[in-house]
C-alpha cells in the first residue's frame, strides 16, 4: 500500500511539470530517498505511466495515463450525455464550456468544449484541473446541495481558505452563505474570484433520483451586459442534460 501511495505522489508531481522534472528534484519534493525514487520511476516507465526524456533526463507523464483517462471519460455516461449540449452552448455563445464532477471531496474538470472563444483562462479549466471548492462556480454549484456537516468539514479541513484575488470569498460564514444563495437561485457565479477580469457561471446537473451528478460551467471575460445571457444559457444547458439523465 505504501508503494501505491508513493507512486501516486510521484504521478501527481509529474502532472504539474509540463517540461519534465529531474529525479533529484522529485526526491527532494516528495522526501523520498533517491534509491526509492529511482525504483518507483523505473516501474512507472516500465508501464508507460512515466517517460524519461533521453536528452534532458527529465521525467514526464507517459502516454498510458492519457489512455486511462480517455477510457474513463468515454465510459462516463453523464459526460457522454453532456457533450452535445455543451458543444451547442459553446458554439452559440462563443465561450468555453466545461463539466465538473466531485470525487473524494475534490471538484475536478472532466470535460470541456470550446466555441470561438480564445481567452487566457486555460489554467483553471484544463481537463483534470481541480476547482477550488469555495471560489469556483462549478464547485459552488455542486457543493451548494451538500449537507451542512460536509460543508463545515471542508471548511475546517482547508482553513484558512486561499484568496486568489481580492474578490475571493474566504470567511467561512460568507462561504456558507454563498452556497445557500447558489442553492436558492439554481446557479453559481464566480465574479473575478479566480482571476481578475474573468467571470464564470455554473449550474448543477441532476440524475433520476435528484442527486447532483456534476455541474456545467461557462467562463468568459467579465462583461456586465452579457451576464444574464450567460446565466440563461448555462441554466438551460444544465436542465437539458439533467432531463437526459432522467431527472424529474
Amino acid at each position: 500500500m505504501q508503494s501505491i501511495d508513493r507512486a501516486v505522489q510521484v504521478l501527481d508531481l509529474l502532472s504539474t511539470h509540463r517540461e519534465g522534472i529531474p529525479i533529484s528534484e522529485i526526491g527532494e519534493i516528495t522526501g523520498l530517498p533517491l534509491s526509492t525514487t529511482h525504483r518507483l520511476l523505473h516501474s512507472l516507465t516500465a508501464h508507460s505511466l512515466a517517460v524519461q526524456d533521453p536528452v534532458t533526463k527529465r521525467y514526464k507523464l507517459g502516454l498510458r495515463v492519457l489512455g486511462l483517462a480517455s477510457f474513463l471519460l468515454n465510459n462516463n455516461r453523464v459526460i457522454e450525455a453532456a457533450r452535445p449540449h455543451m458543444a451547442r452552448l459553446a458554439s452559440s455563445q462563443g465561450k468555453l464550456v466545461y463539466f465538473c464532477q466531485e470525487q473524494n471531496d475534490e471538484i475536478v474538470c472532466v470535460d470541456s468544449s470550446m466555441g470561438s472563444a480564445r481567452i487566457n483562462v486555460q489554467f483553471y479549466v484544463q481537463i483534470g484541473s481541480l476547482m477550488p471548492f469555495h471560489a469556483s462556480a462549478p464547485a459552488k454549484a455542486i457543493l451548494a446541495h451538500s449537507p451542512p456537516e460536509k460543508l463545515e468539514r471542508l471548511l475546517r479541513k482547508n482553513s484558512p481558505l486561499h484568496r486568489y484575488t481580492p474578490r475571493t470569498i474566504s470567511a467561512p460564514k460568507e462561504v456558507l452563505g454563498e452556497y445557500r444563495v447558489c442553492r436558492e437561485q439554481g446557479y453559481a457565479v464566480c465574479d473575478e474570484e479566480m482571476e481578475p477580469g474573468v467571470c464564470a457561471v455554473a449550474a448543477p446537473v441532476f440524475g433520476y433520483d435528484n442527486g447532483v451528478l456534476g455541474s456545467v460551467a461557462l467562463v468568459d471575460l467579465k462583461r456586465e451586459d452579457r451576464m444574464e445571457e450567460m446565466i440563461r444559457g448555462i441554466v438551460g444547458c444544465a436542465r437539458d442534460i439533467s432531463r437526459e439523465m432522467g431527472s424529474p
